[in-house]
């Protein structure tokens, strides 16, 4: 197991990740961090299995966003490597200087690794509201 920082390559797989996901409009690169080298992959013998952007603000905030993972990947591990992705997102935060950490998210898997993990979760529904402009 390999986790390392986001490279140009690793975008192009990514985009395949979210569209067999069927997300309608992937993320550009110019509205991740660091025009989508900002954030982590997790591989297992070389191959990609999850990945996640790291966004860091003006405050001792950053925020966990885009977590995907690779659908065809249906080995055991997956669980625990999603996790171990999660674990060093939060450590490269801390590096930061960060003192709190944000992610937005839906699927039950994800937010019971961040329960797991010992994230807050806040059990009332929330929207996400964007606008592009």
């Amino acid at each position: 197991m390999k986790i390392r920082k986001l490279t140009e390559p690793d975008y192009e797989v990514l985009v395949e990740w979210w569209k067999a996901y069927n997300f309608k409009s992937p993320p550009t690169k110019d509205i991740l961090p660091e025009n989508g080298k900002g954030g982590l992959i997790i591989e297992k013998n070389n191959k990609p299995i999850a990945a996640c952007f790291i966004y860091d603000t003006n405050a001792n905030v950053s925020w966990m966003a885009w977590p995907i993972s690779d659908p065809q990947y249906r080995q055991e591990d997956r669980d625990l490597l999603i996790e171990t992705l999660l674990i060093a997102a939060e450590q490269i935060s801390i590096s930061m200087g960060n003192k709190l950490m944000m992610s937005i998210g839906r699927s039950k898997s994800m937010v019971n690794k961040h329960k797991k993990l010992g994230w807050s979760i806040d059990h009332n529904p929330a929207y996400e509201m964007i606008k592009l402009i």
